[in-house]
């Protein structure tokens, strides 16, 4: 995929192979590129383009920003959506008539209920896999992780069921070793996505990156 920035000159190749990282020291340049990246997410708005040879790429479809990993949810309204599509088809594809016996249980046992409600009362005959779902507050468990494991769970979640393709990942390198870093960088190649590493000061170079420095006078350096 080509990512560009066309305002300040930003015009690279992104793979699933290598891991770009981005070094912007001009503070100016990092905030635009942050708030750009998110804007785009949220509202398709936004000065970043990215292609996939000639088909643009919306980043509200394939990508993903991770600013905070300790607030990362795994049970947002994106993916939460998804996982109930992703149950809804499960039951209609093997556990349909399993459902329609089910459904018809607890019409039953509502009816049951309702003969000693001393009101006139009705209810819907509409219920399907999905608001059963949402009734239930069906849910992906987050457990216990570590902050390397809630990335990485959170890379494959969003991967699977939301299509996300391209994860732009701020500051992480502040409080994340590099041994833990060459894993998070492992198990994005191994599920198949690009990780775009947005930092504010060079740090040491990881085997599989590779690197671009916005210096403080918005020169771009290839190292």
């Amino acid at each position: 995929m080509t990512l560009s920035h066309y305002p300040t000159g930003l015009y690279i190749e992104i793979t699933e192979q290598e891991t770009t990282s981005l070094i912007i020291e001009n503070t100016e340049v990092m905030a635009d590129y942050v708030s750009d990246i998110k804007n785009l997410i949220e509202k398709d708005v936004g000065e970043f383009c990215l292609y996939d040879g000639d088909k643009e790429i919306k980043f509200s479809k394939r990508c993903e920003l991770i600013l905070d990993p300790w607030s990362i949810d795994y049970n947002s309204k994106r993916i939460k959506g998804k996982l109930y599509q992703l149950i809804h088809d499960i039951v209609e594809e093997q556990f349909y008539k399993d459902f329609l016996v089910a459904r018809a249980g607890l019409y039953s046992f509502l009816e049951k209920v309702i003969e000693h409600v001393p009101y006139s009362t009705i209810y819907s005959t509409d219920l399907d896999m999905n608001t059963l779902s949402k009734m239930l507050d069906l849910k992906i468990d987050q457990g216990d992780n570590t902050v390397v494991e809630r990335i990485v769970e959170y890379m494959k979640l969003m991967s699977s069921l939301c299509g996300v393709s391209v994860f732009f990942l701020v500051g992480i390198r502040a409080f994340i070793s590099d041994t833990d870093m060459m894993l998070i960088y492992k198990e994005a190649r191994y599920i198949g996505v690009i990780l775009v590493i947005i930092e504010s000061v060079e740090r040491s170079y990881l085997e599989g990156e590779h690197s671009f420095i916005i210096d403080k006078d918005k020169c771009i350096i290839k190292l």
